[in-house]
């Protein structure tokens, strides 16, 4: 990325999905979770478990990703091999199940390793003709019965994927894309995961082999947090949780935000990190007046923070927006970075259209991006439950009902969730006008 001297140079370098990377973005990277990060590599370099799994949760759009991506340091390095599993590259984030994560978790090591890849395949033959001849003197046993449909479902379903993995690199790269291929896998490997989940580790211990005595093999599993449907959450994350950990290397793992608060999450298998960037004071607590300065040093800092995200992609002698735009985009950003860079954006492409390359972005400019905004959220503010809903947590700043509406909000990010101090909640600054005049008596 090139600095921008002009405003369709900066609209460009405000993308909100860009994502960025050591080795070609060192210079607009601002490290916004450094010292969370800096615990997280020496819990990594210092835990003895093989098979240790560290998650790491935080609102969708907090920089997350790109945090991960400058991860590695000279101790990781020196230590691990990291590996990177996408999930936006391999999986629907609307339709994501276990089967899916260990399949696409094995392909991903065996990349560009011809020996590994050759036992992959032909371990899945060996459990495809194990299965086939188990199902088929099952059916034979059950022929005439109920059970008999669901067991001709399973072989039918085995033999398609058989058919399909021939193709070998090609049936991964169509996976993503097609719900048919996703379905028809899960039917057959429904009663198999412990077999999928021997496989990975088949070839995890493979991969070790070919590391160079001392290293250890590190995978970074990124994009699950980006899940929408809370019954796969649970399916993964609570019921199958098991087969995700039993991996045997270390491994961190992205996940929904919600997950940490649900008592069903169990907290002492996996170490969690929470990356948020707080901005505001918790309105639930009291302070003293020296943890208050404390406190408002953190958010002062991550404020400058955010606003180095924007000044490090402008180059030096260029002033393309003045400060109080940036700190107006900050305010209403709740901490998601890219929230904030959306609204920049929106800003920079209207003084494009209405002025050209030579503008600047001033406040009446970030008031017009933030009604877009608003309109773009605002879509999902509908129904008067949800309407309550917003309007009790906007007021009271706790957790509405344990419910399906009140975590789909939260993915959603109509509602952030604050870590500072004890858990407290708030509604998306950008919606916060909708809420209050579609709230029920009017007067939020």
């Amino acid at each position: 990325m090139k600095c921008a001297s002009n405003i369709a140079e900066l609209y460009n370098n405000l993308q909100p999905h860009t994502i960025l990377f050591e080795k070609s973005d060192k210079d607009q990277y601002v490290p916004l979770y450094e010292d969370l990060l800096n615990r997280l590599r020496t819990e990594i370099t210092v835990n003895q478990r093989r098979d240790a799994t560290f998650y790491i949760a935080g609102q969708s759009g907090t920089g997350k990703t790109t945090a991960m991506n400058f991860l590695p340091d000279t101790r990781l390095n020196k230590k691990f091999e990291i590996v990177y599993l996408y999930g936006r590259d391999l999986f629907d984030p609307n339709d994501v199940d276990v089967i899916d994560i260990l399949l696409m978790f094995s392909f991903k090591l065996i990349e560009g390793k011809k020996e590994l890849g050759k036992i992959f395949y032909e371990r899945l033959d060996k459990i495809y003709k194990k299965h086939t001849g188990a199902l088929e003197e099952e059916i034979k046993k059950q022929r005439g019965t109920s059970a008999e449909v669901g067991l001709d479902g399973q072989l039918s379903a085995g033999f398609k994927f058989f058919h399909w993995i021939k193709a070998k690199a090609e049936f991964f790269s169509t996976f993503k894309m097609d719900s048919e291929y996703r379905k028809t896998t899960r039917i057959f490997f429904q009663f198999k995961k412990l077999d999928l989940l021997n496989l990975c580790n088949e070839i995890v211990n493979k991969y070790y082999e070919s590391l160079p005595t001392g290293k250890n093999l590190l995978v970074v599993i990124d994009d699950l947090d980006k899940m929408r449907d809370i019954s796969q959450i649970q399916k993964i994350f609570i019921d199958d949780r098991n087969y995700i950990n039993q991996i045997a290397c270390k491994k961190v793992i992205s996940i929904p935000v919600h997950l940490p608060s649900l008592p069903q999450f169990p907290l002492g298998d996996a170490s969690t990190y929470f990356f948020e960037l707080k901005l505001n004071l918790n309105p639930l607590r009291t302070y003293t007046k020296k943890v208050k300065e404390e406190q408002l040093k953190v958010i002062n800092k991550n404020h400058d923070l955010m606003k180095k995200i924007v000044l490090q992609r402008i180059c030096k002698n260029k002033t393309l927006l003045d400060d109080s735009s940036i700190d107006l985009a900050i305010s209403k950003s709740g901490g998601l970075v890219r929230q904030y860079i959306r609204i920049l954006n929106h800003a920079a492409l209207k003084i494009m259209t209405l002025v050209g390359n030579d503008g600047t972005i001033n406040g009446p400019d970030i008031e017009n991006s933030l009604l877009e905004e608003r309109n773009l959220l605002g879509r999902s503010v509908i129904g008067k439950e949800k309407i309550n809903m917003l309007k009790d947590v906007m007021n009271h700043k706790t957790p509405a009902q344990d419910n399906n509406l009140f975590i789909e909000s939260i993915l959603g990010n109509l509602i952030l969730v604050n870590q500072n101090g004890d858990p407290w909640y708030d509604i998306n600054p950008v919606i916060e006008s909708t809420v209050k005049q579609y709230g029920t008596d009017g007067n939020c």
